[in-house]
């Protein structure tokens, strides 16, 4: 079985959505992390990043140290303002997305 990681992005330094969305996600990923801008706290999981929350594409480029792993096969962006499908877990995305291990969703740039 693929492992995956949940990737919240904050376009803000909302902070006390991190506790809500860990509570909410913490039956359906094994694996969180949360990016947050400007982040001054010590819990392990968030990664401050550095960068306007217009261009917060380059949160990925900015984390990418901290949440690439040779166990993680996928990792599943989403964003702190949106709820992901109670359906999808760590166990069946890749059935919902219909991805293989070695699959991407958005198959080239």
């Amino acid at each position: 079985m693929a492992k995956v990681a949940l990737v919240i992005i904050y376009n803000h330094s909302y902070i006390k959505n991190i506790a809500i969305l860990d509570v909410l996600y913490k039956d359906r990923f094994d694996c969180i992390y949360h990016l947050v801008p400007f982040y001054k706290g010590n819990q392990k999981n968030v990664i401050p990043v550095y960068e306007n929350g217009q261009n917060f594409h380059g949160y990925i480029a900015q984390s990418y140290k901290d949440i690439n792993s040779e166990s993680i096969d996928h990792y599943f962006f989403i964003a702190d303002d949106l709820l992901l499908n109670p359906a999808i877990n760590q166990y069946n995305y890749q059935d919902f997305f219909s991805l293989s291990r070695d699959a991407s969703f958005i198959p080239s740039l």
